[in-house]
């Protein structure tokens, strides 16, 4: 659900990520695999003992595969963090637009001067998995429905949102922020 805050001069969205609920329970059940498969591979390097001559290509080997395994599971558990926790809150003053992606509240905040935001615009986004136009969209993961022009780049938000809340979300920026106290739903 969307929630829209007015205090003097500042509108705050906060707004879900997607929830795609059998890829999130299966990324789960990846984990737990791939966290067996890390238990393993650290008795494997444990076991053959590294600088002794006759395993020596096979614990490069052995390292080389555990530091991938390491990211490969790294990068699911970051993406099931943000599917399952993960928040969009846009903040807009008179001054600045700013985004924030976060995951318990935490995560990086991207701030633009309000009068170098142009052509605040909805586009659709498929989020199913056979769309063939965003293969990261299904994971949470790339262009979002609101978009905008800043010094000639597209910056996007609200993959997660329902294209009605979408257009309201635009219709909330490009009025400045004076419309749409209340709330919007934007469920899946």
């Amino acid at each position: 659900m969307l929630h829209t805050t007015l205090s003097p001069g500042v509108t705050r969205l906060e707004l879900p990520t997607p929830k795609h609920r059998y890829l999130l329970i299966g990324g789960l059940l990846w984990l737990v695999a791939w966290y067996f498969g890390l238990r393993g591979a650290m008795s494997a390097l444990g076991n053959i003992g590294f600088g002794s001559d006759g395993y020596a290509v096979l614990d490069g080997f052995l390292l080389f595969w555990f530091l991938l395994w390491m990211a490969g599971g790294l990068f699911v558990l970051g993406v099931l963090l943000w599917g399952y926790f993960g928040r969009e809150i846009v903040t807009l003053s008179a001054t600045e637009l700013s985004l924030q992606r976060t995951i318990f509240g935490i995560g990086p905040t991207q701030t633009y001067p309000w009068e170098e935001v142009k052509n605040i615009r909805f586009r659709p986004v498929k989020t199913d998995f056979f769309s063939a136009n965003s293969k990261w969209s299904v994971w949470g993961l790339g262009p979002g429905k609101v978009q905008f022009s800043y010094r000639g780049k597209s910056r996007s938000f609200g993959l997660g949102l329902e294209d009605e809340a979408a257009v309201e979300v635009v219709e909330v920026l490009q009025g400045g922020g004076a419309a749409g106290a209340g709330e919007v739903d934007g469920r899946r």
